[in-house]
């Protein structure tokens, strides 16, 4: 896929913001649109997210990008889908109590024994 940096651009959304928060950050840019709907940019002062797509470079990965603003300006968040579970403060732990499997397999080995592999003491 071509690169996206200089072509213009057509944002999906407003995005929930837990679209974003399911990825990880790579890059973040302050953006100075050349041109910009007036209605996207109200949407993006009043705190809407958008998705497109970036690629700095031709590339075979399509990873999404997206655009947010506030009162300092515009940014394109770069990002990669994140594939680590969200663990929530309050969610509940579970654990495993046969925790003596472990022990078990140490038991056949003689890192600890005083002979060598030839059956003679060391």
């Amino acid at each position: 896929m071509p690169t996206t940096l200089g072509r213009p651009q057509r944002p999906i959304g407003p995005v929930p913001a837990d679209e974003l928060l399911e990825h990880a950050v790579l890059k973040a840019y302050f953006l100075l649109p050349v041109v910009i709907a007036r209605d996207l940019h109200d949407s993006l002062a009043g705190g809407d997210i958008y998705r497109v797509a970036f690629r700095s470079r031709a590339s075979v990965v399509d990873n999404p990008a997206f655009i947010l603003g506030n009162g300092s300006g515009i940014f394109l968040i770069q990002c990669q889908p994140c594939i680590f579970e969200f663990i929530r403060l309050d969610q509940p732990v579970l654990v495993d109590d046969e925790t003596d499997d472990e022990d078990e397999l140490w038991d056949d080995w003689q890192m600890h024994g005083s002979t060598d592999v030839t059956g003679g003491e060391q």
